[in-house]
């Protein structure tokens, strides 16, 4: 990838602004904890917080990059891995909250007049509607437990 240089008459009005804003407070050349502050706010990244913290700390900056990316590695594999154990929850949900559907709709192609009772009678729309505030929680409560946060 290219990266390409223009003076700040060329630049669009928007970033020119925010240039000149920063040139205003810095000078020339802003901070490098600035900068690196304003990486970590925009990006959440690990990076700018391992520069941060190797800048004021010191040490071997191979050694702290180094670090960072077998932690970047670890969070990478822990994820997958976790993707693939709650496969198993999240197929065993879609087909759980499928289920009622299809047996509805079994039943209206075999007996339609032992289902109709449940949408004619006030009893069965009761009854039907809450089955379904139910099946609505329960959804929710298997997803929520099929998806792990890494």
């Amino acid at each position: 990838r290219e990266v390409s240089y223009c003076k700040m008459g060329d630049m669009k009005t928007d970033l020119a602004a925010e240039e000149r804003r920063r040139a205003g407070l810095f000078g020339r050349y802003p901070p490098m904890v600035y900068i690196l502050r304003t990486i970590h706010f925009a990006l959440g990244s690990f990076f700018a917080v391992c520069l941060l913290l190797q800048r004021e700390t010191g040490g071997s900056l191979a050694e702290t990059l180094e670090n960072l990316s077998g932690i970047i590695r670890a969070r990478r594999d822990l994820g997958l891995k976790t993707k693939a154990l709650t496969a198993e929850g999240r197929f065993a949900g879609a087909l759980l909250s499928a289920l009622p559907f299809l047996i509805i709709g079994a039943l209206m192609l075999v007996n339609p007049d032992y289902i109709e009772v449940m949408f004619k009678h006030p009893t069965g729309q009761l009854l039907l509607w809450v089955a379904a505030g139910m099946l609505t929680v329960g959804i929710l409560l298997i997803r929520k437990i099929a998806r792990l946060e890494v």
